[in-house]
């Protein structure tokens, strides 16, 4: 029974623990289940890896082209992407399947599973040419592995394929991949980021940042220009300049995007830096902003 109105925290917590015992893990357990059958028929075991190699289409293959009729479709039945093109995974697919496995596997802490069936999904992926999807793949890995409390070179790796591949996506500027691939770079930038922050490597988490800006809208990449700078003011000793720099370009996007308060707060800060230190033209510069 759901908890009465005067019940108290108590009996929330014990209503929603018994509602997760009850009915949401088991309902977790069995979709697992369900699509581990599928999975397992179609791609686990010496069988299926061989099927999957030897049938599978090459690249080159003119066949791939895009079609009707389902025609030039990929070993897994969905489109390959093209230059950037945003092709959906089929709900009923296998490749679905499994993505939706591992999520599950993460919700539960089952990251081990989660991990190999990520890294399967992801060598199908990139084969299919279905990039936006293989990076979302690689970010996913990249997760998995910082829970998992894997090898942490190896969740950078992730993050850096992840972000490599949303970039070439974006850079292809076609399509609804542009504006989707663009918000997961970002995503998977900042992620990158904080991660490099928490080993002290400010100065790459300081380089992930900067050029992670060039793929956003103004107001978002001057964001990220003083996160960048941010880190650059916490290294010892302090890259004062630099920092300055970085937080001018901050302000120049701001008002771009018309948020003139936010860059005349990015210029203040810059002058604080700049006083005194003989850099005369980028003071100058400040100043005339600031005037």
């Amino acid at each position: 029974a759901p908890p009465t109105a005067h019940g108290g925290a108590f009996d929330v917590a014990s209503f929603v623990e018994a509602l997760c015992s009850a009915c949401l893990l088991p309902h977790i357990e069995c979709r697992i289940r369900e699509h581990e059958v599928v999975i397992s028929a179609s791609r686990r075991g010496l069988k299926n890896q061989l099927k999957s190699f030897l049938f599978r289409k090459a690249p080159s293959d003119p066949s791939l082209a895009l079609g009707d009729g389902g025609e030039g479709l990929g070993r897994s039945g969905h489109a390959p992407e093209l230059s950037g093109t945003f092709c959906p995974l089929r709900a009923d697919s296998v490749e679905a399947a499994m993505r939706s496995q591992s999520d599950l596997l993460m919700l539960v802490g089952d990251y081990a599973t989660a991990t190999a069936t990520l890294k399967l999904l992801s060598s199908d992926l990139k084969s299919d040419k279905l990039h936006l999807h293989y990076a979302s793949s690689q970010e996913a890995l990249a997760m998995v592995t910082v829970f998992g409390g894997g090898s942490v070179s190896a969740a950078i790796m992730y993050m850096k394929e992840a972000f490599l591949r949303y970039s070439g996506i974006v850079e292809a500027e076609r399509g609804l991949s542009k504006s989707l691939a663009a918000i997961y770079c970002t995503r998977v930038a900042l992620q990158w980021v904080d991660l490099l922050a928490c080993l002290n490597r400010l100065s790459d988490a300081s380089w992930i940042a900067m050029r992670a800006h060039f793929h956003e809208s103004n107001a978002r990449a001057a964001f990220l220009l003083e996160y960048a700078a941010h880190f650059l003011l916490l290294q010892r000793p302090a890259k004062e300049r630099k920092c300055a720099f970085y937080l001018v370009l901050a302000a120049l996007r701001y008002g771009q995007a018309n948020e003139s308060s936010l860059a005349f707060i990015a210029h203040q800060k810059a002058i604080g830096m700049l006083e005194g230190k003989g850099w005369d033209i980028l003071e100058e510069h400040v100043h005339e902003a600031l005037d």
